[in-house]
């Protein structure tokens, strides 16, 4: 099973991938499970100055790449050729990995086929994904998004102040009690 949250910027969506992302690895240390392996990419704003959007590899945090940048009218700069090559490259090794994150995906997307191609192959997969989805862009939904959200294999919870801090463990038992791991 996978888990997108999604809701509007600000309504704590990379925070409740995060915290079940942290919930996940307390539960397996506290088991003695070696070699949890978390694949996939975060995405976030620079900070302190740097204008930049980056992809992040979510097991490596030094491998990262900018492909925007951000400014006062939203993002700017787009390249595409690095969800293409870079960013698809860390989705590459998620069917050996025991959870994927994908946080977030937006409308840039859209102009990385390579990319979105990576994406759905990973949701035909069996390795369970907890991921963000950007709500709209300018009111109007993400197209690239409904294959997505219409996936056998997909859950979509929206986010808001009053359930954000009770869905990481909503998600887990979502993700892990479907998938069959003892002890979640």
């Amino acid at each position: 099973m996978h888990v997108f949250v999604t809701g509007p910027p600000g309504s704590g969506k990379s925070t409740v991938v995060n915290k079940t992302i942290e919930l996940i690895s307390d539960r397996i240390a506290a088991r003695d499970r070696a070699g949890f392996i978390v694949a996939g990419f975060i995405t976030y704003k620079g900070v302190d100055g740097d204008p930049n959007i980056y992809i992040e590899s979510a097991s490596e945090p030094l491998k990262r790449y900018a492909f925007a940048q951000s400014g006062p009218g939203g993002a700017s700069g787009f390249r595409a050729d690095v969800l293409e090559n870079e960013g698809a490259a860390l989705l590459e090794d998620a069917p050996e990995a025991d959870l994927i994150c994908m946080d977030e995906l937006g409308f840039m997307e859209d102009a990385a086929p390579a990319f979105k191609k990576r994406v759905m192959a990973c949701l035909d997969g069996s390795v369970p994904i907890i991921g963000a989805l950007r709500e709209k862009r300018r009111g109007n939904e993400i197209s690239w998004h409904l294959p997505i959200k219409a996936h056998p294999s997909v859950t979509v919870l929206r986010v808001d102040e009053c359930n954000r801090d009770g869905l990481p463990s909503r998600i887990v038992n979502i993700i892990f009690g479907i998938n069959g791991y003892a002890g979640f």
